[in-house]
């Protein structure tokens, strides 16, 4: 692990979630894994009073709204959670001097319609829906912030597609659904039109645990984080349960689970180039994390 710099009070927002959850896991006695009852990120007043209290030296932010279908119904769910809340965090680190890890999204692409390679941390955003720009927005609050404390250390990680290994508290996630629907029916309808990434929680704990270690002042700045490779939801869904999927487009999923299509961008995936070129511990591809996923599976099955 990395524990040079000798951190021990390291503050998890969304300890509930996917994400925060495998990294408390991770970091141990280290941790101070906070869910959304314990820390509303959105309240500011409950924010400066748990860091009175607990005194982190460090600040990962895994909390946020991600149901991008009640966010384009009710944009008060995502702005709160993904944009307040995170000013709110980064107002209090960048002013104590925190260093601060915030994840982020691949929605805050989409607009470029004619994409067909991987964003760099470069590259222009652009959302679709109000799930991506309220996403954006959080990452405008943790950039204002920086540019006002030039010797903060922080971190945007940008992800996509999160899910973890199966376990007794297995989060929602798209595995989750499909290895639950096929019990029900035998043909499940997958998006075989849309390109993005996917991120096993327990690799991305990984990443974000070497950044809480190593990003400095000088390395501050966007990061992408993903298990490499480019597919669509029908390329995991036949991965992992086999013939039992049939190939859907966005069209299709959008007028089933009643969201305009415009909502859900074509192509979102993320090149990881310079998150590699900081050295950073590589994550599986991602059709290895799936393997090692459907044998999890397997498993737990057969033990019912």
């Amino acid at each position: 692990m990395y524990y040079g710099s000798g951190l021990t009070n390291i503050l998890i927002t969304g300890a509930g979630g996917q994400i925060g959850s495998a990294l408390s896991k991770r970091l141990g006695v280290r941790a101070i894994p906070l869910n959304h009852r314990r820390l509303n990120i959105a309240d500011c007043d409950m924010v400066e009073a748990v860091m009175q209290r607990e005194e982190p030296q460090a600040i990962v932010n895994c909390a946020g709204f991600n149901n991008v279908r009640r966010c384009d119904s009710d944009t008060r769910w995502g702005w709160e959670a993904n944009s307040v809340g995170v000013a709110n965090l980064a107002n209090v680190a960048s002013r104590l001097a925190i260093p601060f890890i915030h994840v982020s999204s691949d929605f805050v692409f989409g607009q470029d319609e004619n994409r067909d390679t991987p964003y760099d941390e470069d590259s222009p955003t652009g959302p679709v829906s109000n799930y991506g720009f309220s996403k954006l927005a959080g990452e405008f609050e943790v950039l204002q912030r920086a540019v006002r404390y030039p010797d903060w250390e922080y971190a945007i990680v940008r992800t996509a597609g999160v899910f973890s290994m199966p376990s007794e508290r297995w989060g929602k996630n798209f595995f989750r659904f499909i290895t639950e629907a096929v019990k029900l029916k035998s043909d499940i309808p997958i998006v075989n039109d849309v390109m993005t990434n996917i991120t096993r929680a327990e690799d991305l704990a990984e990443a974000l645990a070497w950044f809480v270690f190593n990003i400095t002042a000088a390395t501050a700045g966007i990061y992408h984080v993903t298990n490499p490779g480019c597919l669509t939801w029908y390329d995991a869904a036949l991965l992992t349960i086999g013939q039992k999927v049939m190939s859907s487009t966005k069209a299709e999923y959008a007028w089933q689970v009643s969201v305009p299509a415009e909502v859900i961008p074509d192509y979102t995936c993320l090149s990881q180039r310079k998150y590699l070129e900081l050295g950073g511990p590589e994550l599986p591809p991602w059709d290895e994390a799936v393997k090692e996923l459907a044998a999890a599976l397997e498993v737990k099955v057969d033990q019912q």
